[in-house]
């Protein structure tokens, strides 16, 4: 039995996305009254954000993200997307930029995003309004279907290729193409893309992991090419690759190379130290979770 939501509704109270669509809450009404209804009322079948987040105070179909606090938007200082939440990385990243602003959190597991169709990447992130100061594209995987990273030549297949392309260069890509529109043009903004030290070109004296390489350093490249343009019709913008050092989020040790892996906490908090000393002069760069630059 469904549980009637419109009477908090009426009554000025938030409700989560979660309770929104479980009590059939059309946006008409509520969206326009500034109080909270969901993304899928909003757009048809659309895929849902996790209970605790809801839009409020926009037009049906376009809503700025507020977080569902006890019926009250909170005030925040940043507001940040975070694209691949359900990663490790991403999850920890989405727990760090909560304490310092708005956060929105979107992920295949919660949400339904696959980063390699457009029209699920366009139609999620068409649901927000401008003004995000911070993106970053937390997707990427190194283990595909099962299949590890190739360690020969002899490994190597087309269909393994344009797994890897799809997921790892082609996703992020999308992403950065609908997120551009969400980007402030009177201040500084910035968009990560997690990338990895192995998409140097410079920096590649073992060899390996072919497919992985190559999407990698195609993404670097995407961004590279990204921040060029950007920097046309938002001035103040930053695009970056970050390589965010080896991390415990279940990768096989035997992937790791020997690496010593830190937390996904940690990781996240070094990657957002770095973020907040690069500017418009960085834009276009791959750095490392020191900060320091790595070779293309």
């Amino acid at each position: 039995m469904r549980r009637d939501y419109t009477g908090d509704l009426a009554e000025g109270k938030g409700v989560s996305a979660e309770e929104a669509v479980l009590g059939g809450i059309e946006p008409r009404s509520d969206g326009a009254a500034g109080r909270g209804f969901c993304i899928r009322c909003a757009q048809g079948e659309r895929a849902v954000p996790p209970a605790g987040i809801f839009l409020q105070k926009g037009r049906h179909g376009r809503a700025g993200m507020g977080r569902y606090l006890s019926g009250k938007v909170k005030e925040f200082g940043v507001r940040a997307l975070v694209v691949g939440a359900s990663g490790g990385i991403g999850a920890a990243l989405v727990a760090a930029l909560r304490e310092r602003g708005e956060v929105v959190g979107l992920s295949r597991r919660e949400h339904g995003l696959e980063v390699t169709e457009e029209a699920s990447v366009a139609g999620l992130l068409g649901a927000f309004e401008p003004g995000f100061d911070l993106v970053v594209v937390a997707t990427g995987a190194l283990v595909l279907d099962g299949v590890g990273p190739e360690k020969s030549l002899r490994a190597v297949t087309a269909e393994g290729l344009a797994r890897q392309f799809a997921v790892n260069a082609v996703g992020p890509a999308l992403v950065m193409k609908h997120a551009l529109r969400l980007m402030p043009r009177d201040r500084v903004s910035r968009l990560a893309v997690l990338s990895a030290r192995v998409g140097s070109i410079g920096d590649n004296g073992l060899g390996g992991w072919y497919g992985y390489r190559a999407a990698k350093a195609a993404l670097n490249q995407l961004v590279r090419t990204t921040a060029v343009e950007a920097r046309r019709t938002h001035p103040q913008s930053v695009f970056v690759a970050l390589h965010p050092g080896t991390v415990e989020t279940g990768l096989a040790p035997a992937l790791r190379a020997g690496h010593p892996a830190v937390p996904a906490e940690v990781a996240a908090g070094n990657l957002l130290r770095v973020l907040e000393g690069l500017g418009p002069e960085q834009s276009g760069g791959f750095f490392d979770w020191k900060g320091e630059v790595v070779p293309w």
